[in-house]
């Protein structure tokens, strides 16, 4: 790349994202988490339940459907949204207020956790009417059959002017080739060369799990740190890190291997393991995502660069906005996003994508997987995106997908409690907005928010504000 590395704009003057997204249109939101994410997993038999299904598969689905809680988020400005699951519309209110959305109808509890949601809303004809009647791009987290087959029940566009009668095929097949973590490394390797900045990490695949667990194994005594990775997993899934210092925490080898398969099989039953090399990452500064659209016409667009926030391998949030990345690392991270762009354009991908990286000690970028979907950075970029379009000035977005509850809430209690927060929030100049509420009551209780200023220091205080009150279990009390 040539030139000064320029400061990422914001989603106020992010090129035409906004307008290729939507068409500056409203949009239908199709909350369709865990539909995409089976569709990349091994085919469950005919028939068979999830009750019956592998534990992991099961609890990979339904943390799946949880995360549909995110479709509000899908674009700026909701018309209408669609929920597999429940949700209280208590929660709808407070956004539609914040976010200044006019006319937002939310739909929730469509589908059985046995039943795709596409599938389900083609089955109920009073919605089905309902969603052929609007002119808004009908939007979903992610490609599969049944959101294709409800656009041609409904004869609507999906975002970036995809039809109905799009190349359906192509973008599946690209979708499960690069959704793969071995097939996107190689990808990255055959884009590399035109960037200095950025460096692919090694990679080695092995077809049989066990032999490649081996061989990490040893190489970890051997003093090398590896990254092992299943062929697909989302949010830092299926991921794990070892290194001497893990098998020493773990007690031995025995334990470190035993941890290892346990981390391996939250992603399904798939046999094949990928070694990475592990990257030592860099200061403050070393998780970064670029997300981008390709549009009808297989055109790259940008959206922005954010800095990811990651426990172990755990995606947790990202923070967007002016200032959240350093220019050069955003520079270098988006033209090396926009070349790996064109490349999933080429076989066919059409839609959001995104790239991560990881920023090693030597200041290089090193792209660690693609996502073929809408992804949690998209939800930050939204927020910034509706709260440039209402208040006409660039705010700094963060999400914390997963803040701990010191104590489980049922939803009234949590509402009330985070009305609480948000006046405290609001005395900081940082808005703050419900985004995952729906694992308030799990086993380890905890909520999803954004917070929202305008500069990354506010962003800051907020954070340790919300996250120190919702943790201190005399703050939650009175709410119980």
């Amino acid at each position: 790349m040539t030139g000064a590395p320029q400061e990422p704009r914001s989603p106020q003057s992010t090129g035409d994202w906004l307008s290729v997204w939507t068409a500056g249109k409203t949009a239908i939101h199709l909350g369709n988490v865990a539909e995409y994410g089976e569709q990349l997993l091994p085919a469950r038999p005919a028939n068979q339940p999830l009750s019956a299904a592998p534990l992991d598969t099961q609890h990979r689905l339904r943390a799946a459907r949880d995360y549909s809680g995110l479709a509000w988020f899908y674009s700026p400005e909701p018309r209408l949204v669609l929920f597999p699951g429940p949700v209280e519309p208590e929660w709808g209110e407070w956004l539609k207020d914040l976010l200044e959305w006019s006319h937002c109808e939310a739909y929730s509890d469509l589908a059985a956790d046995e039943e795709a949601i596409g599938h389900a809303i083609i089955q109920r004809k009073t919605l089905l009417k309902r969603i052929k009647q609007q002119v808004n791009p009908l939007i979903a987290w992610g490609h599969t059959p049944d959101y294709q087959q409800l656009l041609a029940s409904t004869g609507q566009q999906g975002p970036a002017s995809l039809s109905s009668k799009a190349d359906s095929t192509s973008l599946q097949r690209a979708i499960r080739t690069y959704e793969d973590k071995h097939q996107a490394n190689e990808l990255f390797r055959t884009v590399v060369q035109h960037h200095p900045g950025v460096r692919v990490p090694r990679q080695w695949h092995f077809e049989h799990a066990t032999m490649g667990m081996a061989t990490a194994l040893w190489r970890a005594r051997c003093g090398h740190a590896l990254v092992c990775k299943t062929l697909q997993g989302a949010g830092g899934s299926g991921v794990t890190i070892l290194s001497p210092a893990h098998i020493r925490a773990a007690g031995g080898n025995l334990r470190a291997l035993a941890q290892l398969r346990a981390s391996l099989s939250t992603t399904g039953s798939s046999t094949s393991l990928i070694l990475e090399e592990y990257i030592d990452p860099a200061g403050n500064y070393h998780d970064i995502t670029v997300d981008a659209i390709i549009d009808n016409e297989a055109n790259v667009h940008i959206v922005g660069a954010g800095l990811m926030h990651v426990s172990g391998t755990a995606y947790q949030g990202v923070t967007v906005g002016p200032g959240s990345v350093p220019p050069r690392l955003a520079a270098t991270a988006i033209a090396f996003t926009r070349d790996v762009g064109r490349a999933l354009a080429d076989v066919g991908h059409r839609g959001w994508f995104d790239i991560d990286f990881v920023v090693s000690r030597k200041g290089e970028l090193c792209p660690t997987e693609t996502n073929c979907r809408l992804t949690g950075p998209a939800v930050a970029f939204m927020i910034a995106a509706r709260l440039a379009q209402t208040r006409r000035k660039d705010f700094v977005v963060r999400t914390l997908d997963a803040v701990p509850l010191a104590l489980p809430l049922r939803s009234a209690p949590l509402h009330a409690l985070l009305r609480r927060v948000h006046a405290y929030c609001a005395a900081l100049h940082v808005q703050l907005l419900p985004t995952l509420v729906g694992r308030a009551q799990a086993e380890r209780p905890s909520v999803g928010l954004a917070l929202a200023g305008q500069d990354r220091q506010a962003v800051e205080v907020g954070t340790t504000l919300v996250t120190g009150l919702l943790a201190d279990p005399q703050q939650l009390m009175p709410f119980c």
